[in-house]
Formats: structure tokens, C-alpha cells, sequence
């Protein structure tokens, strides 16, 4: 298990871990009981709010976990004075184990996406550039001891992503070279690995896991019992996981559930603008976010809202046609739709970006803002995003139209001398 990837808070040394590997293990950023009271306030909210949480800062009990000086420390140190958040969080709770704990998300891929052609085009920044995003994450379960934790490529921020994502087609994959991985005293023959070093992160409560939004990675990382400090391509895991074999070299996952916290910051930047825009303009959107969402100012960092004005706009196009009402013709809205007509300009006036690639709102729509005319306005601001949205759509249809890798499936199942 490599102490080269591993820190305590020393914001120079994380920095400098996580520019060189993609990430850094922070260890013990939290006592253990900072650890337990904040996971006992997630299952709290949990519980009063139906399981339906918005994103982090908009929790006000949970939000002191990203505006703490020592996680702001860190964030500072690796993305300079101006840091921008854009609600990319996801608080994942269970009271018992559920799919979130028995079937994570295993594929192996990063995140970064955005390019000024296409704004769901996979990020290719040079090999030298240090992408201006990271992810901040704390788990509640012990996974030093036990499976089920976070897997990352060592290095992989700096690898091209075409270079990476051949990992997920089978027909790349078994043009690797075979080899024989002894675990305990069982040889485990046709093991395919890739050249690169894959680290599976031994990170127990208290600890944060920081990695860049480039660094490919994938959860549900398998532990082996005998040697812990082995880790190999996600697919292989699960095979051998569930091989005759498994249950003697595989380490268990920890009793209870898989919750953990997961946030982002970013450097106000052209690359950040555009990954910002692309979780904006994904399909997906947290509805919770229009009744639950917070836009308490903050002093810590910049806020983004490009998903709320996404989310907001699409919500009341749809009710506005559900509800044959045409707002052209003069026609008041009612108050439910008024009151988010509100919010939504509200956002559109405070609306800053990074570029003017992809742009949610063009000029005439910012210009109508600037006047007193607030029907104007919100149509100016409506449309203007409904075109960005098709053209999102159309940006994602161009990019499917390309042959994409063969999607894994399962192979046969390594040999046991």
C-alpha cells in the first residue's frame, strides 16, 4: 500500500501529491467522531426531508463540512484564492443496505467533460495541464480493512482520455498481456493488467479522498485479503469476486451501508466553465433543487446556479404547456409558477460565465434582464435556454453517431492453478 499517495493536512504536500498521482488521501482531515456526528446529521436530514436531499450547500447542518477551514485550506492550495462551487455534490445515504451499497457504479471512467465544439465531448487537455476541478469526498465505512471502496488510476489525469477509456472495451482489454497474480497461496492465471498503477484507496472515517476530476476511477474497488495492497482492473475484480475462489481471497465489504459525501470545487477557468455547463445540460437534474435549494450568498467562494436555471426553465415550459397557458398573450401566471418565474430571473440577473462557449444565456437574453420588463425577460431568458438545451442535445446525438467502445461484458473467469 503506497504511503506516496497518502497525507495528513499539509495543504503543500497535498498539492503536491495530488498534481503528480491525480489525488491525495488525506488522513484524519476529521476525528472520528467529527466523522460519526456528521454521518448521524446526514441520516437526520435523511429521514426529514423523505430521502430526497439537494445538494450540499443547500443543507444548512451539512454545509460546515465544505466551508471548514481545513477542507478550504486544501482547496486554496490547490486551485489559488478564487474557487467556484456549481451544486456537483451528492450525499449518498441508506439506513440499510440498498443498491447504493451492493451495486456501485464499477465502471472505470473520469468525469471531465467539455470541449467549445461539444460540450459533452470528453475533456483533452495537454498531458502537462493540471485540470481545474476536484472532487472532495468523505466515506463513513472502513476501507482500508474491506472492499467496496474508491478505485483510482494512478497518473491518469495526465494520460489522454482516449488513451484511458480503451480500458472499458472488451476487445482492448484482452489485447493485453496475460500474466499469473499469486493471492495468498492461489495462483490466478490470464490476468490481464494495464501498465499503468491502479491504487485502491485505503481510506477509513475521517479521512478525504481529493482527486481530480480527470483521474479516472470507479467504486466498489475489491480488496484482497492477502494482499491488500494489489489492485486490479475493475472488470477483473468482479470476476474474481465472484468466482469459486472469491470468497477466500476477497475481502469482505464493512457492515453497514455504503453513505459517503461527495463535493466539487473548481478554479473560475474556460475548462471549468464548460464541465459546469455540461452538468447543467445533462438530461438528469435533481428536481429536489427547485423547492429545497439554498441562495444564501456566500463569502468562501463563487456560486454557479447554471443547473438551477436549466432545471427551473424546463420545469416551467413543460407546466406552462401542461397548463395551456401562453405567457405571449399576457396571461398572469399562477402563484406556483410565478414564484419559480421569480427565482429564475432572480438566477438569470446574477448569472456570470467563464466563456462564451455554450453560452445559457445569449445577448438579447441579457439584455431583457437588464430592463424593467420582467415578462420580456423571462421569455428572453426561457428561450435563450431552450435553444442552448437542443443544441446540448444535438451536441450528444453528434457525439453517439461515433462508434463507441465495445461496452465490457463478461469474460471467462481467470484460471486457478
Amino acid at each position: 500500500m503506497s504511503i506516496h499517495y497518502i497525507s495528513g493536512n499539509d495543504p503543500t504536500a497535498v498539492k503536491q501529491i495530488a498534481e503528480q498521482f491525480g489525488f491525495c488521501l488525506v488522513r484524519g482531515l476529521f476525528t472520528r467522531a467529527e466523522a460519526e456526528a456528521l454521518e448521524n446529521q446526514l441520516a437526520a436530514e435523511h429521514r426529514a426531508r423523505g430521502g430526497r436531499l439537494p445538494d450540499l450547500y443547500s443543507v444548512p447542518s451539512l454545509r460546515p463540512l465544505m466551508t471548514d477551514t481545513r477542507v478550504l485550506g486544501l482547496a486554496h492550495a490547490l486551485m489559488g484564492d478564487d474557487l467556484v462551487y456549481y451544486r456537483q455534490t451528492n450525499l449518498l445515504y441508506e439506513a440499510t443496505p440498498g443498491d447504493n451499497t451492493h451495486k456501485p457504479f464499477t465502471d472505470f471512467h473520469c468525469d471531465a467533460r467539455g470541449t467549445p465544439l461539444n460540450v459533452h465531448e470528453p475533456m483533452q487537455s495537454p498531458f502537462e495541464k493540471i485540470y481545474p476541478a476536484w472532487r472532495f469526498a468523505t466515506y463513513f465505512r472502513d476501507y482500508q480493512n474491506h472492499s467496496g471502496g474508491l478505485k483510482l488510476a494512478v497518473g491518469s489525469h495526465l494520460i489522454r482520455y482516449d488513451g484511458m477509456r480503451i480500458y472499458n472495451d472488451v476487445n482492448e482489454v484482452r489485447k493485453l498481456e496475460k500474466g499469473t497474480v499469486r493471492i495468498g497461496n492461489v495462483d490466478v492465471e490470464k490476468i490481464r493488467q494495464p501498465s499503468f498503477e491502479l491504487f485502491n484507496v485505503p481510506s477509513q472515517p475521517g479521512d478525504v479522498v481529493i482527486f481530480n476530476l480527470r483521474t479516472f476511477h470507479s467504486a466498489g474497488a475489491v480488496r484482497f485479503s492477502a494482499r491488500p495492497a494489489l489492485a486490479l482492473l475493475p472488470h477483473v475484480e468482479r470476476q474474481l469476486q465472484i468466482s469459486p475462489i472469491g470468497a477466500q481471497v476477497c475481502a469482505p465489504t464493512p457492515p453497514g451501508c455504503r453513505n459517503a459525501i461527495f463535493f466539487d470545487f473548481a478554479k473560475p477557468s474556460l475548462d471549468a466553465d464548460l464541465y459546469i455547463k455540461w452538468c447543467a445540460l445533462r438530461v438528469s437534474t435533481n428536481a429536489d433543487m427547485l423547492t429545497q435549494f439554498s441562495n444564501d450568498p456566500s463569502s468562501e467562494f463563487q456560486i454557479r446556479n447554471d443547473s438551477l436555471i436549466v432545471a427551473f426553465t424546463l420545469h416551467l415550459d413543460a407546466q406552462l404547456a401542461a397548463r395551456g397557458i401562453d405567457t405571449g398573450a399576457g396571461n398572469p401566471l399562477p402563484p406556483d409558477l410565478a414564484a419559480h418565474a421569480r427565482t429564475l430571473l432572480a438566477l438569470g440577473r446574477s448569472h456570470r460565465e467563464f466563456s462564451p462557449h455554450h453560452a445559457l444565456l445569449d445577448a438579447a437574453a441579457i439584455a431583457a434582464l437588464a430592463g424593467q420588463n420582467d415578462n420580456r425577460a423571462l421569455a428572453e431568458v426561457m428561450r435563450s435556454v431552450k435553444a442552448r438545451f437542443a443544441a446540448a442535445s444535438a451536441d450528444l446525438a453528434r457525439l453517439r453517431e461515433r462508434a463507441p467502445p465495445q461496452a465490457l461484458k463478461p469474460m471467462a473467469a481467470p484460471a486457478v492453478a
